[in-house]
């Protein structure tokens, strides 16, 4: 199934390949489960492709879109983190310059995806550095992730940036519909994630996952009220998943921007003053970067936030 939205990208990824003027290196930049990388391997789908014209489009059939999907084609590499390992490392950087320093299999262009491309170590990047200031014949390396801003400067400055953006909820509403969801799990799960069609396919897919975000909300509700001991136990549960976590995170700062929309068309919500609601989400967005960027304890982080609720 081909990806859902993002028709201006496609459009204008689609004239780069008909005006055959694609860069060497292109990041693409957006929040988490949004369709990125579907978007990046359609891409080199619509570069590769036997079968259409040059532009925006495949066929799905052709040995080209056959193999990258698999992953499995002499001239196309996707890079994510090795199994049981939570970075990209220099050894998986210097095998695709080994790749792009071979002739090309079909005698066109070679491609390579960095998926979570923020997840490159020091000396990753570094080496990878080395490929964006001497790129070698027709190749294309695309970089995709949430977090540009990891990223070291001289490498976001060689590279061009397409930013991609949430989904709207009719789009997501719609797609559900297409995998059997019916119109109220379709609008319920479209207005809990957050224009991230990845995260609405999860919902609607794995139960669980659904079941697991309405715990969080449940939990905000009773914490707001609880004392400190008891967020604090919170705390301790909850700082040992990092993904985890920072899904918390995110579920929390949209359940309090929703709470400040409800509170200024409903001033006499007497709850959470305006104030303190903006105080709160600015909390919980420093919190997520302090877990995300630097090597804070992720306990003293979330217990300072509970100070806060």
């Amino acid at each position: 199934m081909e990806s859902i939205g993002h028709k201006k990208e496609k459009e204008l990824l689609g004239r780069l390949i008909k005006s055959d003027r694609i860069p060497h290196a292109i990041l693409f930049s957006g929040p988490q489960k949004i369709g990125k990388k579907k978007v990046a391997i359609e891409f080199v789908k619509s570069i590769f492709c036997n079968n259409r014209e040059k532009g925006w489009g495949f066929c799905s059939e052709c040995y080209s879109c056959r193999n990258i999907d698999s992953n499995s084609i002499p001239d196309f590499n996707l890079i994510t983190t090795e199994e049981d390992s939570k970075e990209i490392k220099i050894e998986q950087i210097k095998n695709l310059q080994d790749k792009f320093s071979l002739t090309s299999f079909s005698g066109g262009y070679k491609a390579g995806i960095i998926d979570n491309a923020h997840l490159m170590n020091i000396h990753a990047q570094n080496s990878f550095l080395k490929t964006l200031e001497e790129p070698k014949g027709k190749t294309i390396i695309i970089l995709v992730t949430d977090r540009p801003d990891s990223l070291l400067p001289t490498i976001f400055s060689r590279v061009q940036n397409i930013k991609f953006s949430i989904l709207p909820k009719d789009e997501i509403e719609k797609h559900l519909k297409v995998l059997g969801a019916s119109e109220k799990e379709s609008k319920e799960i479209s207005a809990i994630s957050s224009g991230q069609i990845g995260k609405a396919i999860d919902y609607y897919a794995i139960p669980e996952k659904k079941e697991w975000f309405d715990q969080i909300m449940l939990d905000i509700n009773i914490l707001k009220t609880a004392n400190l001991g008891k967020r604090f136990q919170y705390s301790k549960e909850k700082s040992e998943n990092y993904e985890e976590l920072i899904e918390i995170l995110e579920a929390w700062e949209r359940y309090f921007r929703k709470e400040l929309i409800l509170r200024i068309i409903k001033p006499d919500n007497k709850e959470y003053s305006a104030q303190r609601l903006k105080s709160i989400i600015k909390k919980i967005e420093k919190s997520k970067y302090l877990i995300e960027n630097t090597n804070s304890s992720k306990k003293l982080v979330l217990d300072e936030l509970m100070m806060e609720l």
